[in-house]
């Protein structure tokens, strides 16, 4: 394989599941970077595994060609996050390479810090449902990293938009309650960023991780980013 590098990060956390892969090779080094995202039909369990595969044969690798795996690894929908973990621990424990945990709030804030390079700071706001808003902010440095301003952190619905400063721009999930939570003025196309089509979360989690190989981890040491642990009802048979 040479000095032939190949990254393949994946992102289950919502509906619309996504996959990046970058490829890098020669010298001087090139690198191609290609995407693909979809809507779930059926379930991520029945079409992650085939479309990794379907996607990498279109562009005429093997699975054994990837040297290093990134993952969304949440806030997000828990069934969809543990599928595609699993399915990224299960390559990586394989091949024995690297994987990259990202949090969806990352990839997010890098969605609007670096490819838009619409603004110098933003707030990332995930709707958990009933365990209410989870949101964090990031700013952009001046040697183009991204950084965190604050831990992430959970309020009621009710709470958030006296809790998040009024100045700060927003990104994330614009649901009926996230909407009913802010001001109409907040969710202007000029305070609020919405995802685009160029939007691809798995892209963002791959520059994410490219900017800090110190994210990388053994593959077995890969677990979900969850808000709270999640409950799980313990069977009644005997």
């Amino acid at each position: 394989m040479g000095n032939k590098r190949v990254i393949l990060s994946v992102d289950t956390s919502t509906p619309v599941v996504s996959l990046a892969l970058s490829v890098s090779s020669g010298q001087p080094i090139k690198t191609v970077i290609t995407t693909q995202k979809w809507r779930v039909e059926s379930s991520v369990a029945e079409e992650l595994l085939l479309n990794v595969d379907l996607f990498l044969d279109r562009l005429n690798l093997l699975r054994d060609e990837i040297t290093g795996l990134v993952v969304v690894a949440g806030p997000g929908r828990y069934a969809s996050l543990r599928v595609g973990i699993a399915t990224v621990q299960g390559i990586g424990l394989g091949l024995d390479i690297p994987i990259a945990p990202i949090s969806r709030l990352l990839a997010d804030s890098w969605d609007v810090l670096e490819r838009k390079r619409s603004a110098g700071a933003v707030t990332v706001i995930h709707d958990a449902g009933s365990t209410g808003v989870v949101w964090q902010s990031f700013q952009r440095n001046e040697d183009g990293s991204i950084s965190s301003l604050n831990s992430p952190q959970v309020n009621a619905h009710s709470d958030i938009s006296q809790i998040i400063p009024q100045q700060a721009l927003l990104t994330g999930d614009l649901t009926d309650l996230v909407s009913q939570s802010f001001a109409r003025e907040r969710l202007s196309g000029v305070r609020f960023f919405r995802e685009d089509d160029g939007t691809v979360r798995a892209l963002s989690a791959l520059k994410c991780a490219e900017s800090d190989p110190s994210v990388y981890l053994a593959a077995g040491l890969v677990d979900a980013i969850y808000v709270r642990p999640p409950y799980i009802t313990k069977s009644s048979g005997t």
